[in-house]
């Protein structure tokens, strides 16, 4: 099997060798060479860039991850915040289920006493 493989190369090798001895074919062959040298020089290039651009891609990525987090923490946090005004405001508005509402006495037309026990009388004494 190794035998007719290196047997059919040199075949080919001596085909070559006759065509290359032809002329032209020297010629064409150096242009297709140099051509195909070109080709994988461009090609190099292109995969370097390539390669250079995920690289590019994968940290800017891994930078907007980090500051997505960075945003997800802080939201939280200012829920939290926000939570814990909401429930310090409800302790702080009253007590008891009565809803605060405006006061208007005329002080002259009433005693001081009246007005008094009127004041008292709104305070709410299920708390």
């Amino acid at each position: 099997m190794m035998n007719e493989q290196m047997q059919e190369m040199e075949e080919v090798s001596k085909e070559l060798l006759k065509l290359l001895a032809a002329g032209g074919a020297g010629n064409l062959l150096k242009r297709s060479l140099d051509k195909q040298e070109k080709m994988f020089d461009k090609l190099l290039d292109t995969q370097l860039t390539a390669a250079q651009l995920v690289k590019d891609l994968l940290a800017t990525e891994e930078k907007v991850a980090q500051k997505l987090l960075a945003g997800e923490e802080e939201m939280q946090t200012s829920l939290q915040k926000v939570l814990a005004m909401e429930e310090a405001l409800q302790r702080a508005i009253h007590h008891g289920p009565a809803i605060a509402q405006p006061i208007n006495i005329d002080s002259s037309q009433h005693s001081k006493c009246f007005v008094s026990d009127y004041l008292w009388s709104l305070v709410d004494t299920a708390w």
